[in-house]
């Protein structure tokens, strides 16, 4: 017992040395669960911090608590910071269930962290579009996200111009110094090259014409933005006229006073499909399907919209006509393609070309 206790102290000491710069708690003891076990009556949700906390805890986390009795604790991170704690204890999970986009279910299959779905314990999936039913065994779909142009409508109106509505109007000379892109950490940074490979005649898996139209932003370039939150406070700035960007980012900016305005492109808006995984070896599973099938009732589906920023995916749930285009395809517009498996199978190679491209 000794000697296994050893063993799993030094496998601690390695995931906590990863997991640390998130100021996560990698291990607990060794016959801990982690608080994901042992009641019956609990269930830990990993999911996204700050307002998409507040709008997942308001819409479904405390209603569900309510109409069950199960306690959910809330594992506050990105995809990949949860992804990276389950698959430092995959025989002992502390995440029951966690959410996540397309990229965390190419991650968490490639980590094999994720179950595979028992769909007869989901059964609000039967009110699920069939538009938004994914082709992985593995994802619950959740909501939809959008993305596009976030614009400054300040300087627009300040200069006389119109909405931009192409992706191609960031060549524009007149946005000189002003545009800025997300780098490839982020979601919607990925989706950009992607939607740019296509335009520029790529076939999904080949990125050269999407690095060499990049290379002739430069004069236009302003920044390279890591973090949303640095790309928002461009904006209120003025130094950022415009970028691409998710709609749930920019509505709430829009909201709060910042001169910004969005548009779905000509070209195809960004989609990004938000889903729920089910973690494999997790100590509450029943549990887990209980929360899953609850986040597609009518009730939830109604509420994320507004209040998470995610267009739902049951059937027959209407968007308020003045929130539909930051999360739900407007009418006449396509979705961009994105191939995920293609963009993270080169991702290493990808995230060097970028750089080397827009330094």
């Amino acid at each position: 017992m000794a000697e296994s206790r050893s063993t799993w102290s030094l496998i601690c000491l390695a995931a906590t040395a990863v997991l640390v710069a998130m100021g996560v708690t990698a291990c607990g003891d060794e016959g801990d669960s982690g608080g994901s076990g042992g009641s019956g009556g609990t269930l830990v949700l990993g999911a996204s911090a700050g307002p998409l906390q507040e709008g997942y805890m308001k819409c479904a986390v405390e209603p569900f608590q309510r109409d069950t009795g199960i306690t959910v604790r809330y594992q506050a991170g990105s995809g990949a910071e949860n992804i990276a704690i389950v698959a430092a204890q995959k025989q002992n999970p502390p995440i029951d269930v966690m959410m996540g986009n397309d990229g965390n279910e190419y991650a968490g299959r490639k980590a094999d962290v994720f179950q595979v779905l028992d769909k007869s314990k989901l059964p609000n999936l039967e009110s699920v579009s069939p538009d938004f039913l994914p082709k992985s065994d593995l994802a619950m779909p959740l909501g939809t996200s959008i993305g596009g142009i976030e614009y400054n409508t300040e300087v627009f109106q300040q200069n006389g111009w119109d909405p931009p509505t192409s992706f191609s109007d960031f060549w524009d000379p007149k946005y000189a110094g002003h545009v800025s892109l997300l780098d490839l950490s982020n979601s919607y940074g990925m989706l950009f090259l992607a939607a740019l490979a296509d335009l520029e005649g790529g076939d999904g898996t080949d990125f050269g014409p999407a690095f060499d139209k990049l290379a002739e932003l430069k004069p236009n370039l302003h920044q390279v933005f890591h973090d949303n939150a640095q790309m928002d406070q461009s904006f209120q700035q003025g130094t950022t006229w415009i970028a691409a960007q998710g709609g749930q980012r920019v509505q709430p900016l829009k909201e709060s006073g910042a001169p910004v305005g969005f548009v779905q492109p000509e070209e195809g808006a960004l989609f990004l499909p938000i889903h729920l995984f089910l973690v494999k070896n997790g100590k509450n599973t029943e549990n887990a399907y209980k929360l899953m099938d609850y986040f597609l009732s009518e009730e939830v589906q109604k509420c994320i919209g507004p209040d998470v920023g995610f267009g739902p995916v049951r059937e027959g749930i209407e968007v308020p006509s003045e929130l539909a285009q930051y999360f739900s395809p407007t009418d006449g517009v396509e979705l961009a393609p994105a191939d995920w498996t293609a963009l993270y199978d080169q991702i290493n190679d990808l995230n060097k070309r970028f750089s080397e491209t827009v330094s």
